[in-house]
C-alpha cells in the first residue's frame, strides 16, 4: 500500500503538538461553586443517615443518627365526659321559707283541721301543720311544702359526649410536636314533677283549658274528671270533674326564696312547673413541644414539655317555674276569711288515704289516721279554689338564665412519661398552665317575684307587653390556673383480631384507652353568681353577683391511633 509522505508528516507534527500540552482529566471548579457533576446535592450519599443530630448533654457532645426518620402520628378520641356537680342555694338565703310564711297562718282558726282523738278526752288538737313541720329536734324531717332547692341535692354531675383530635410528629431522638383540639358537651336537669306520687299532674293540658278565659274555673272539660275514684254521684257530694282535675294537677313542687325588699323576704311557690337545668360546654386547643428525654431507660422515658394552651368554659344555669295563680285551702267553715298566699296540700306521703284516685290532693287534706294524712276528724270534704288575682295574668311563667363564659389562654409546662414498647405502651402526662381568664356573664329572665301577689308585678301595656323582664351583664379578667392529668394505654389489638386485621387501615392502628382530668381554678360559675331579688313593682330584679370556685371535668377516651 502506498501512503502520501505529506500525510505522514502532518500526523507526526500533530502528535508532537498534543504530547507537548499538560493533560488533565477535569479542570478546576469555578471560584466558590462546584460543578454540577461534582455536587452531592440534591441527592444524598448512600452512606449518609436520613436523620443526624449533634447535641450537648452533661458537657459532652452526643450524636443521634437514624435512617428511621420523622414519625407522624394522628389520633381521634371519642370522649365520655362528666363535669363537676353544680353547687349552691337556689334563691336568696335570708328569705323566709314558704313553711314559715304560711304555717303560722294555718295554725290559727279556722285553718285547724280538727281533733286527732289522741288525748284521754278525745280533744287533742291535730293539724296538717304537724305533718309538714316534722320534729327537727328529734331528727324527724317534715314534708316538702314548696321547699327551696340546694342544687347539689337535685342535680347530679352533668354528663355527655365529646371528641378529641391530635396530630404531630416525633423525631428519632424522641422529641416532637403535638397539636391537640377537643370539645365536649354535658348537661343535667331537675324536674320537681318527677318527685311526685303516682299519677299526679298528668292532665296539665286539661287544667290549662280549665284556667283559660272566658269562664276560667267553670270551663266545660267534659268527662275529664271521671277517671278518678269518685264521680260526684253521691247526693251529698258536690264534687265535680273540675274539682278532681284541680286537686290532681295543682302540685306541691318547690319554692324560690326572694329578697322582695321587706325585712324577711318571701318564698314564691310554683304549683305547675319547677325545673332547673345545668349545661356545660368545654372546648380547647394546645400546642406542645416535647423535648428530648431528660431520662432514658430501656423501656422508660421522661420528657419535658412546653407549649401554649387555649381553653373555653361555658356553663349555663336555667330556671323555669309556672304557677296557676290560684289560692286554695281546706276549711271547716268556708265563710271564714281567706289569705291569698295559701296553697294547701295534703302532706306528700304517697298514700291515697281517701281512695279517690288522687295521691296527696291539692286543697283537700286526706283523712289518714295512721297513714299520716294530716286531718283527723275535721270535715275534709270542704275545699275551695279561688282566683285571688286577675286571672288574665295567669298561669304565670317565671324564667331565669345565667350564662358564664371563660376564655383562658397562657403558657404551659409539663412532663410526659412513657413505659413499654410498640406492642404495648403505658404513658401519661402532667401539665400546668397559668392563664389569663376573660370572664363574661349574661343574666336574663322574666316574672321573678312572689307569684301569689299580683301587685308585686308590673302590668303589661301595648307599649311594653313584658314589663317584668330583666337582664344584666358583667365582665372581668383575672388569672386562673389550669392543671391537666392524663393516663393512656395503647396496643395494636386490631392486627391480632381475625377479619379486622385484613383491613390495612385497622391493622396499622393502635387502640388507645385513656383517662383525663382537667382542673381550672377561680372560675365564675353561674349557679352561685346570682343576687336573687324579686319585686318588679319596687324595681327589684335578679342581678349578677360574681362568686368564683373551682371547675373540673373528666373523661374516659376510646380511640384509634396511627403512626407513619
Amino acid at each position: 500500500m502506498r501512503m502520501s509522505r505529506r500525510l505522514t508528516l502532518a500526523i507526526c507534527l500533530l502528535a508532537l503538538a498534543v504530547t507537548g500540552n499538560e493533560v488533565t482529566a477535569q479542570g478546576p471548579p469555578p471560584q466558590g461553586m462546584a460543578p454540577a457533576s461534582m455536587a452531592p446535592y440534591p441527592a444524598n450519599s448512600m452512606y449518609d443517615f436520613e436523620y443526624d443530630k449533634h447535641y450537648i448533654r452533661d458537657g459532652m457532645w452526643n450524636r443521634t443518627a437514624s435512617n428511621r426518620g420523622r414519625r407522624t402520628v394522628f389520633n381521634i378520641d371519642l370522649l365520655t365526659a362528666r363535669t363537676r356537680k353544680p353547687t349552691g342555694f337556689i334563691g336568696h338565703k335570708g328569705a323566709l321559707s314558704y313553711k314559715d310564711l304560711v304555717l303560722p297562718i294555718l295554725e290559727q282558726d279556722p285553718y285547724d283541721l280538727g281533733d286527732s282523738g289522741g288525748g284521754g278526752d278525745g280533744s287533742q288538737e291535730q293539724s296538717v301543720i304537724d305533718q309538714f313541720r316534722g320534729v327537727p329536734q328529734a331528727g324527724i324531717p317534715g314534708f316538702n311544702y314548696y321547699d327551696a332547692v340546694q342544687i347539689q341535692n337535685a342535680i347530679e354531675s352533668p354528663t355527655g359526649m365529646g371528641l378529641r383530635m391530635q396530630w404531630g410528629y416525633f423525631d428519632p431522638d424522641d422529641s416532637g410536636l403535638i397539636v391537640e383540639g377537643f370539645g365536649q358537651s354535658t348537661d343535667e336537669n331537675f324536674d320537681a314533677r318527677d318527685t311526685l306520687g303516682r299519677g299526679r299532674g298528668g292532665q296539665k293540658s286539661t287544667l290549662l283549658m280549665l284556667l283559660s278565659p272566658p269562664d276560667f274555673l267553670l270551663n266545660d272539660i267534659g268527662n275529664a274528671g271521671s277517671e278518678f275514684g269518685q264521680t260526684g254521684g253521691d247526693s251529698d257530694d258536690e264534687t265535680t270533674g273540675q274539682d278532681f282535675i284541680l286537686q290532681n294537677n295543682l302540685l306541691n313542687l318547690r319554692g324560690l326564696p326572694l329578697d322582695d325588699g321587706t325585712s324577711f323576704g318571701v318564698t314564691a311557690p310554683y304549683d305547675l312547673e319547677f325545673r332547673l337545668t345545668s349545661k356545660s360546654r368545654t372546648y380547647g386547643m394546645s400546642i406542645s413541644w416535647i423535648l428530648a428525654p431528660a431520662f432514658r431507660g430501656r423501656k422508660f422515658l421522661v420528657r419535658p414539655t412546653v407549649g401554649v394552651r387555649y381553653l373555653r368554659l361555658q356553663e349555663s344555669f336555667g330556671f323555669y317555674g309556672q304557677d296557676s295563680g290560684l289560692s286554695y285551702d281546706n276549711l271547716e267553715d268556708l265563710d271564714e276569711p281567706f289569705n291569698g298566699d295559701i296553697k294547701l296540700h295534703s302532706p306528700p306521703n304517697n298514700f291515697d288515704e281517701d281512695q279517690d284516685g288522687i295521691i296527696d290532693n291539692a286543697a283537700l287534706v286526706e283523712e289518714g289516721g295512721s297513714g299520716g294524712g294530716g286531718g283527723g276528724g275535721g270535715n275534709t270534704d270542704e275545699f275551695r279554689f279561688i282566683h285571688y288575682n286577675d286571672p288574665t295574668m295567669y298561669p304565670m311563667t317565671s324564667t331565669l338564665s345565667n350564662v358564664s363564659r371563660s376564655d383562658l389562654i397562657g403558657p404551659e409546662i409539663g412532663l410526659r412519661y412513657d413505659l413499654g414498647g410498640e406492642k404495648f405502651k403505658l404513658w401519661g402526662q402532667t401539665k400546668f398552665a397559668l392563664t389569663a381568664n376573660n370572664e363574661r356573664l349574661n343574666l336574663r329572665g322574666n316574672n321573678i317575684g312572689m307569684v301569689t301577689r299580683q301587685p308585686d308585678f308590673l302590668v303589661s301595656t301595648p307599649g311594653d307587653p313584658q314589663p317584668n323582664r330583666f337582664s344584666d351583664r358583667d365582665r372581668h379578667t383575672h388569672v386562673s390556673e389550669v392543671i391537666e392529668q392524663s393516663f393512656f394505654a395503647e396496643a395494636p389489638i386490631f392486627a391480632k383480631l381475625p377479619y379486622l386485621r385484613r383491613s390495612r387501615l385497622l391493622s396499622d392502628a393502635n387502640f388507645r384507652f385513656g383517662y383525663t382530668m382537667l382542673f381550672v381554678g377561680h372560675v365564675a360559675r353561674p349557679y352561685g353568681s346570682i343576687n336573687w331579688a324579686g319585686n318588679p313593682s319596687e324595681g327589684l330584679f335578679p342581678t349578677i353577683d360574681v362568686n368564683r370556685s373551682s371547675f373540673w371535668t373528666q373523661n374516659f377516651s376510646f380511640s384509634l391511633n396511627w403512626t407513619y
